[in-house]
């Protein structure tokens, strides 16, 4: 078994996935729900923006770690607020920032956090959680406005206001020594197929709801989106009761009027009433999975039931390249907060548990590296084969 590097990354629907990727080396994931992360000091955060900040409607600068921060839209006050241009500031701390014109959203990439925030919206998304803004983000001349204590939320970032110098000042430990920057691109290019899903899964929910959970219109939305994806086996509608109402493709009608309600997801989306995902689980069409799912509401807005695919997770991440880290390609491995491997480039551990098989075991300190993960959010660590002193370089991130 050769070495690896702790890479996580979090969809937008709390899906967590630890890629871990080393020199000589393969990667490991995790699913679970993200952590909560503890909200920072700042003078953004007490209610006072107007009367300890600049006057409202005029601009002012901000400084991150004592360098001053370049705007081509000037960061202003608005209703007492202080907002800030997204991309200008991330790109200052090193993210990796990416924006998609067709739903207005920019998603951001650093070590140890994936942060994503839509125009028009009071909710952005930190490592695969919720976060509500004090403002709406907007945009100005062609730029994501945000309120700032966002940033600090996803960065850990602190602030403190100079009233002499008109200036914002954020302060922001740097990267963690040794993290290879780029894996900032796999974090980046994992949580925009997983977004891209979501928005697509959305999209069928919405037309679900017009329609109905079957019907000839019905089937037509399920097969272009079971359709539409390599990794997907199948797209199904599930009434409120957990009953599988219909199914696409054909090769898994028989599958329709199965009892699903049974499955956590399930319950927790009729509990909810908010889009889920699962952890990796046996479905009933016999294989492995992660069940990603939306509700469908009536014209009244009542939960009528959702929409699921079904996610085949060694499909999904087969997809992605790892990038080359000093002259070597390294490998990858996914696995879930309990320590099952959702994915492996040796297939051969597809299906192991980091954390209790005894394969794992005679690895020293992989499986406590693997632990840390639940805890920190990025780092280095090192592990050994067996026979061998602790030498191999793991690398830990999560997104």
């Amino acid at each position: 078994m050769k070495n690896k590097i702790f890479y996580p990354v979090f969809c937008l629907l709390v899906l967590t996935v630890f890629l871990l990727v080393a020199v000589n080396g393969r990667a490991m994931a995790q699913e679970g729900k993200a952590e909560v992360l503890p909200r920072q000091d700042s003078v953004l955060s007490t209610g006072a923006a107007a009367s300890s900040g600049p006057a409202a409607g005029t601009g002012f600068s901000v400084k991150l770690n004592g360098r001053p921060v370049t705007f081509d839209v000037p960061p202003r006050l608005e209703s007492g607020r202080f907002l800030i241009p997204l991309r200008p500031v991330l790109e200052a701390m090193g993210a990796k920032v990416s924006w998609s014109g067709d739903t207005g959203t920019a998603v951001a990439c650093l070590p140890g956090a994936t942060l994503a925030v839509t125009a028009g919206s009071q909710d952005a998304g930190i490592n695969g959680r919720e976060w509500p803004m004090p403002v709406v983000a907007g945009i100005d001349n062609g730029r994501l406005i945000v309120p700032p204590e966002i940033i600090l939320e996803a960065t850990g970032a602190q602030a403190r206001w100079d009233d002499a110098a008109r200036t914002l000042a954020l302060f922001r430990e740097g990267p963690v020594a040794g993290f290879p920057a780029p894996l900032l691109d796999l974090q980046r290019d994992i949580q925009d197929e997983l977004d891209r899903v979501d928005r697509d899964l959305a999209a069928a929910a919405g037309e679900l709801s017009r329609t109905g959970l079957d019907g000839e219109e019905a089937r037509r939305i399920l097969s272009g989106l079971a359709a539409r994806y390599p990794y997907v086996a199948d797209a199904c509608t599930v009434d409120k009761n957990g009953m599988i109402v219909a199914v696409e493709p054909a090769a898994y009608h028989k599958f329709a009027g199965s009892d699903i309600s049974g499955q956590e997801q399930v319950g927790r989306l009729k509990e909810t009433g908010r889009p889920v995902i699962s952890s990796v689980f046996t479905a009933v069409e016999g294989f492995p999975a992660l069940d990603l799912e939306r509700p469908v509401f009536n014209r009244q807005n009542e939960l009528i039931g959702s929409v699921s695919l079904l996610i085949k997770p060694q499909l999904l991440f087969a997809g992605f390249a790892v990038p080359e880290l000093q002259g070597q390609r390294p490998e990858m491995m996914v696995m879930q907060k309990d320590g099952y491997i959702l994915y492996d480039s040796d297939s051969s551990q597809i299906g192991r548990n980091v954390l209790k098989d005894p394969f794992y075991h005679d690895y020293t300190g992989l499986p406590a590296l693997a632990e840390r993960t639940l805890a920190d959010r990025a780092g280095v660590g090192t592990y050994a084969p067996p026979g061998q002193p602790p030498q191999k370089q793991a690398v830990k991130t999560s997104a």
